[in-house]
This record gives structure tokens, sequence and C-alpha cells, in this order.
């Protein structure tokens, strides 16, 4: 399986050594892999990345993986030289089949109220959540989608390369309201994570904002300010989108509080709170479809309302901020402060950071020396003679030449650090950065193409061990591999695609050449994407 990794002598001496069940040859000519490639030209991405994807059911098994995978070094984030070869060990057999029985949990031990924080403790001066409960929940439809693909392997190479990641945990999402205690729901993942030995980390998408992805249309919600006869979203119906926010109240937020009462002492919950929905504000106010009134109401209302609630239990939350490639661009950074001041309001000590990466993606990369003209855009790379010699300015986009400094997601956070802690004083923001397709920087021919991209590969495994741990809180797979973003004009099945993005149509996008299947609906299980994602570098 292809991960970006470092040697055993860059690890840090408190981390254990996992044993891999393969082995890994290096370029003879290269004594360690290569801090980062070289650039590759590309086009500016335009508007809005990715979707979120559509989650369903989910068991539970340990954290490590016992099929092991190679640890990363918290000193740099290298790119192995494509050149290597690596042997999956031929004694690796699939995985048998989870059991599908479900946990108990002695009633005892459910609470039937919230233990409240202290209401003046910032959520920002506790512990981070990923060291404090490094037993990281595996959702198990990823495990029982994942078996499916491996019992389709061509080959026993392939099924052990998807047999590695089978215990790597990801986010389970509640993108809809029947996800919250509906047949395999949340709160079946709840008791399940309960039932276990160890206490485990259950990272939770919150996810279903009236008009959800305006500046798209593969993941469009459930919950409308303007409701078309079909019951789908009537972007440009006007209002001030009051019934569709009560809705988002009463009918999901509410419950879910509920739900995470019972089980916050016994799972340690992390909330992911609304993909993209800010960074639309910010970027997209002139797409009458996300700068209405109503949209603007609903994003703002929701998440106000979202992050007011969920205060009181003990819970970590962390606000999406899209990403570097995206957010970087003129003055969207501004612009997504603004935003973000300005609806959290006093809330905002109740987040612990931000969560970014996820809907689109960029390398991590290396944090660049800080220096800045007005305290947040970093004009380190700017220099000819930096961007030239110094790994950190890595620019597989080709960010820098057109005015985004943010050439990687550390460069980002570090940019989005001083933006918001000057708008905000005393406020310190943590970050969990998405690994689960940034594995190779040179994946596409623009950076603005998120759809299933053919090239991408899975990246750093879920992990506190992070370049910057006083910022980083972790690495996870925030969005789940395998998981469709989005799908191509005619399903596999024939029909059309009624959210078809015209992104999932780039030339980067498996189902645009001859002889690739054509990808289904975002959040559905995509057997060739996948097998794609843990195959060696193309």
């Amino acid at each position: 399986i292809y991960l970006p990794t470092c040697t055993p002598t860059c690890l840090p001496s408190n981390v254990p050594t996992i044993t891999p069940t393969f082995t890994q040859t290096m370029n003879p000519t290269t004594s360690a892999p290569s801090l980062m490639p070289s650039v590759v030209p590309s086009q500016k991405p335009t508007t809005k990345p990715s979707t979120m994807p559509t989650f369903r059911p989910s068991i539970t098994p340990s954290y490590p993986p016992t099929s092991s995978l190679p640890i990363y070094s918290p000193t740099y984030e290298p790119t192995i030289n494509p050149t290597f070869t690596q042997t999956m060990n031929p004694t690796t057999t699939a995985p048998s089949t989870k059991p599908t029985n479900k946990p108990t949990i002695p009633p005892s031990k459910i609470s039937s109220s919230p233990s409240r924080k202290p209401s003046s403790t910032s959520v920002t001066q506790l512990a981070n959540p990923f060291e404090r409960t490094p037993n990281f929940y595996v959702p198990f439809t990823f495990q029982q989608n994942l078996q499916s693909s491996i019992l389709t392997a061509a080959t026993a190479s392939e099924s052990a390369r998807l047999n590695a990641i089978n215990n790597v945990a990801s986010a389970f999402y509640v993108d809809k309201k029947s996800t919250i205690q509906g047949p395999n729901g949340l709160e079946y993942h709840l008791k399940d994570a309960a039932s276990k030995e160890t206490k485990q980390l259950l990272m939770i998408g919150i996810y279903n904002l009236p008009n959800r992805d305006c500046s798209a249309f593969a993941s469009a919600g459930e919950i409308c300010c303007t409701y078309n006869p079909d019951g789908t979203c009537n972007f440009l119906g006007g209002g001030n989108c009051a019934a569709g926010i009560v809705e988002y109240q009463t009918t999901y937020i509410d419950p879910l509080y509920e739900l995470l009462a019972q089980y916050q002492s016994l799972v340690e919950i992390v909330l992911l709170i609304e993909g993209d929905s800010l960074a639309n504000l910010a970027s997209n106010a002139g797409n009458p479809r996300c700068g209405s009134a109503a949209t603007t109401a609903a994003y703002s209302a929701g998440i106000y309302y979202a992050v007011d609630r969920f205060k009181d239990l003990s819970v970590t939350m962390y606000l999406d901020a899209a990403h570097g490639a995206w957010m970087g661009w003129g003055d969207n950074l501004s612009k997504l402060t603004s935003v973000i001041v300005n609806v959290m309001k006093g809330n905002i000590v109740h987040l612990r950071g931000f969560a970014t990466n996820v809907a689109n993606w960029q390398p991590v990369g290396i944090m660049c020396p800080f220096q800045s003209n007005d305290g947040v855009r970093n004009l380190y790379c700017t220099n000819g003679q930096n961007r030239a010699n110094d790994p950190c300015c890595a620019d597989p986009c080709n960010s820098i030449p057109n005015g985004n400094v943010a050439n990687n997601e550390l460069n980002y956070i570090n940019m989005l650090l001083h933006s918001i802690s000057a708008a905000v004083p005393g406020y310190k923001p943590h970050f969990v950065v998405d690994t689960s397709r940034n594995g190779v920087p040179n994946s596409r021919s623009d950076c603005g193409n998120f759809c299933n991209v053919r090239n991408a590969r899975i990246g750093l495994l879920p992990t506190a061990v992070t370049a910057k741990p006083d910022l980083v809180d972790a690495y996870f797979w925030m969005k789940t591999p395998g998981e469709s973003d989005g799908c191509t004009q005619v399903l596999p099945d024939g029909t059309a695609c009624n959210r078809f993005d015209a992104k999932c149509a780039s030339v980067d996008s498996i189902g645009t050449r001859a002889g690739e299947p054509r990808a289904p609906q975002a959040g559905s299980w995509f057997d060739y994407q996948i097998k794609l994602l843990v195959s060696d570098p193309a």
C-alpha cells in the first residue's frame, strides 16, 4: 500500500514502532525520501472544492490497525521517491467478516443527563482529545464496504493492500435526521464504542444545514429554506429561512444533543461542524445560491445554535475551515475570519479549533518560517531564493506565483491561526487536518478538481503525532476513502444523476476515460476508487 512515511530514525522516541506487514525498498540511489515534489504547473482553483460524504452505518474494531502501516514522523511530510517498490507480506490474508451482532451496554453505564463543563472553562484550554483517548473508533460501514472490495480484489496483493486499512479510523457523518437513531446510525455507533474495553474516540460529522452545499450539487441536503414540489431545495426561493432554521434546530440538533448527552462520559466525542458552510459564505457571496438572505441566515443561525447547544456537553468541537488552496486566494482568508467571528460571537471560545483539508485537499507539507508584513500572510516563499531552495515552499498547485501563499496545509493553518488570533485576542485555536487522499501531491492537472480523482492516493494514517503538536491536534481521515465524492452524469445503473456536479466530469475524475466505470452518488461506496487509492502512484 502506498503511504508517505519516513525512515525509523526520524520517529520520536516516545512513539512505538509498528511492525508492518509489508516492506518498502527505496530507490538505491536515495538515502531518504525526498521532502517534497518538484513544482507542477496548475491553474488556479476555482470556486468550491468537494462535498462531504453521505455516510451510513458502522461497527468497531480496535486501533491501531492489526494490519499495520508505516508511522509518520512529526518532523516533516516526506514524499516517497516514485521509483521505489513495495512487497506485500505473502502470508497476508483477507480478514474474516466482522460479526454483525449489536453490542449491549449495561443500562447503569448510560447517563440520562449531561455532565456539564464549567461554563468558565474554554475548550481550547483542555487537552488534545486525540492524545487523551488514542483509541480511534472505526466505523462498521467502512469495514463492511471494504470487505466487499477485498472479496472482489483482482490479485492477492490488491487484497492485502485493502486489508491493511481495515482497522483505520474515519469520521461518521450524521448527514440526515434518520442517521441519528436509525438502523446502524449514530446511536448504534455510540453504543458500540461505549461497549469497548478501552475508551474510544469517535469523530462525528455534523452535516445537515438548511440549503446545504450551496455552491455545488453533489451533496445537497434534506432540510431546505424553501422546498420544491419534489422535496428538493429551491435555493432561490427568497425569505429568511425561519422555518428551515427551526426545523434544523428542533429535528436535528436537539435530538443529537439528547443522544450525545447519554454517551459523553463513555465515549470521547469529537464533533466536526458543518463542512464548507462558512467558507461558502466567505467566498461565494456572488453565487445567489450561497449569497441569498435565506442561505446566509440558515448557515449563520444554524452553526451558532449547534455550537451553543453542544458547548454544555463534554465534547470537543472543530469548525470546518476549508483548506489553503481555496481560502488562501485573494482576501478569502480575511473574509472567512470575519464570517467565523461574526457568526460565532462569544461562542468561538467553545471551539477547540478548526478542521481543514476535508472537502478538497492539498499536501500537509512543511511549515515555513513566518515572515509577514500584515501579521497574517506569510511572504517567506515569495522570495525567489526561498521558493527555489526550501522544501516548505514546494508548490504542487502552483499557487504562490498566482497570489496564494498557502501552498500547503501547515502554512495555511499558520496563517489562519494568526488571522483568528488577531481578531479574537487570547484565543488560540488548534487544528485537525484531513489526510485521507492527499498522499500524492501531484495528483491533478488542476487543484480545483476534487471529485473522484483517479491519481489520488491515501495519505497519513490518523494519529496525534503531528509536525506541530502545539498547533495541530491530529491528522485524521475525516473524508472516508472509498466514499464517492459525487456522481457521473449517468449513474452506474444507467439512469441520470439528479445531483451531478460539473467538477465530477473533470479530466482528473474517474469515469471520464474509456474503460472507467461510472461513479455513484456522493457517499456511496465506490469500489473502483478505493482500489486506486491504495495502489502505487500512477
